[in-house]
């Protein structure tokens, strides 16, 4: 009985399929090795860190200059090494440098205008930042 499943019917057929399966066994691999790289790279890349960071010191900007009266507060995070970046804040922007890499991530956070304060700054490879509001002043350092 004859396999109708077979994709090449006669004798010289079975080693084209032999062929046809070695080359599709190759693609596989090569496909999988793609997608092994690709997991790799990303999981070594730093940018979803400063896209975290970003929105996080944007959020306690926005925090603190709504808070009444005078603060002092000293940002750091326990997961994230805050000293391998430079922060910028410029614009209503905090931005997020890599010093080996051109490319910056930034995100927006609210100003409050009653609130004088020393921005624009950039804050180069610090391990926490400090944010001061006293007398309707922020400093940040």
């Amino acid at each position: 009985m004859k396999n109708p499943n077979r994709i090449f019917k006669n004798k010289r057929g079975v080693e084209q399929e032999v062929y046809f399966v070695i080359i599709e066994s190759v693609l596989v691999l090569v496909v999988i090795i793609a997608m092994l790289q690709w997991v790799s790279s990303i999981a070594k890349d730093e940018d979803f860190e400063k896209l975290i960071l970003s929105r996080d010191i944007a959020l306690t900007m926005n925090t603190l200059q709504n808070i009444p009266g005078d603060i002092y507060y000293n940002y750091s995070a326990t997961n994230i090494e805050l000293q391998k970046f430079n922060y910028k804040f410029k614009d209503n922007l905090i931005s997020i440098l890599d010093p080996g890499k051109p490319l910056k991530i930034s995100y927006p956070f609210s100003r409050n205008l009653l609130i004088s304060s020393n921005i624009p700054i950039t804050i180069e490879k610090k391990d926490s930042i400090e944010f001061e509001i006293n007398n309707n002043i922020l400093t940040i350092k």
